[in-house]
């Protein structure tokens, strides 16, 4: 996983709908708040998504813009994104190419493999318990955020479920103050 001060690697995040962000080239207009989340599915991603909601207009307000990363497929979201009225910019990751770059790649090896089809097992079990709908495909996939600063540089990085007052703290402090 990508830590502070690290360079922010050559991406273009390319969202559902809106403009795509070029990085880092983007970054000089202000910081990037990046949050990877699961499936659109998922009652976590559901969260994360509605309290970023939440605090979406102060952030933008204050310069800062805010992407989220999903592992679900283009159709889900576009589905998903007027149904749940998500304002701020949201990119499909199903191959988790984008996870991959920024070092949260979890799509390879036994151990991948193990806890797939453990999520499978449990996903098929709340189907039947629960009447979920069907298995998505990195559903599972860890939360994990980033605040890119504008020096093209890593300014945060966490590998846990965002909580929204500490982003919102540690996005603040990156703003580079207006120049006189």
């Amino acid at each position: 996983m990508l830590t502070t001060g690290d360079t922010v690697p050559s991406v273009v995040l390319d969202p559902v709908f809106g403009v795509a962000l070029d990085l880092p080239a983007t970054l000089t207009a202000g910081p990037v708040v990046l949050v990877f989340v699961g499936g659109l599915s998922t009652p976590q991603t559901r969260g994360i998504l509605a309290a970023l909601q939440g605090t979406y207009g102060d952030l933008d307000r204050d310069g800062i813009r805010l992407v989220a990363v999903t592992s679900s497929h283009l159709d889900r979201a576009r589905d998903f994104i007027p149904r749940y009225h998500v304002l701020f910019p949201l990119v499909v990751d199903p191959e988790g190419r984008l996870r991959q770059r920024f070092g949260l790649d979890m799509s390879s090896g036994i151990a991948a493999f193990v806890r797939g089809l453990k999520d499978e097992v449990r996903h098929a079990r709340d189907m039947v318990r629960l009447g979920r709908g069907w298995f998505e495909p990195g559903a599972s996939a860890p939360p994990s955020w980033f605040i890119l600063g504008d020096d093209g540089r890593v300014a945060t990085a966490r590998g846990e479920a965002p909580d929204v007052a500490e982003v919102c703290r540690a996005a603040r402090t990156t703003v580079s103050p207006p120049s006189a």
